[in-house]
């Protein structure tokens, strides 16, 4: 993870029809070229922003096919949303270890049940293990 470059570019018109107007790509790079500690770390924020948006985003797919395929009412996905919401703004800025904080603060009742908390749990601790 160290050796990452980052560059901004803007998406292609096949990428824009796809729901991106910016891409990121990540690619090989060596620090040995002067890069301070400040830019490796923003590179490594970036990452850990990116990996944040695609968790939140398999999540809310997660649970928008389980309410299709068992006909919920919109209000079940609103809940468990609302509950997890100070988790996903972490996440989403990269910052997965006030996420991991922000998950301990949720209470498991209602729509949210234990087995889909422990998936989310156990994919913050995985990712914090392996990134930080």
């Amino acid at each position: 993870m160290e050796n990452l470059k980052i560059e901004w570019r803007k998406a292609t018109p096949e990428e824009i029809q796809q729901g991106s107007s910016e891409m990121i790509k990540i690619s090989e790079k060596n620090f040995d070229d002067g890069v301070s500690e400040i830019e490796n770390e923003k590179i490594n924020y970036i990452k850990r922003v990116v990996d944040g948006k695609d968790a939140f985003l398999n999540i809310v797919a997660e649970l928008r096919l389980f309410s299709i395929d068992n006909n919920l009412p919109r209000e079940v996905n609103k809940e468990i949303e609302q509950k997890l919401k100070q988790v996903r703004n972490e996440v989403v800025l990269g910052q997965w270890k006030t996420a991991r904080e922000e998950l301990d603060l949720v209470i498991v009742e209602g729509y949210l049940n234990q087995a889909f908390f422990d998936r989310i749990k156990k994919k913050l601790d995985d990712y914090i293990e392996e990134n930080y």
